[in-house]
């Protein structure tokens, strides 16, 4: 997540990037990556964290680590244990559907 001036942008390998100008919108509620005026400032911060960081290795490491925790979980649990242990950091709603695929996939 460079930031230069006001401008914070983050990154994500597979999904859009986000730009905010924290001098106008402190609390990261306007992404300004589809405006043309700020077009300067996300191609400065993309070139410097594409100098610092191969993002395509840390997302695939950032997943590794995600399945070997969800295949921890998924041994010794059942689906609804599972749903249990996510409801926690995702809300009810959320927690039953990757409950359901980790026990899937797992075991």
């Amino acid at each position: 997540m460079p930031s230069k001036g006001p401008w914070k942008y983050i990154h994500f390998t597979w999904y859009d990037d986000l730009l905010f100008n924290l001098d106008e919108d402190p609390s990261e509620l306007h992404d300004r990556s589809g405006d043309l005026s700020p077009r300067h400032a996300l191609s400065e911060l993309r070139g410097i964290l594409d100098l610092e960081v191969d993002t395509e290795a840390v997302t695939s490491a950032g997943f590794a680590a995600q399945d070997r925790m969800l295949a921890r979980f998924a041994n010794g649990n059942s689906g609804a244990a599972l749903a249990d242990i996510f409801r926690g950091r995702m809300g009810k709603g959320l927690a039953t559907v990757p409950a359901a695929g980790a026990k899937r996939r797992f075991g």
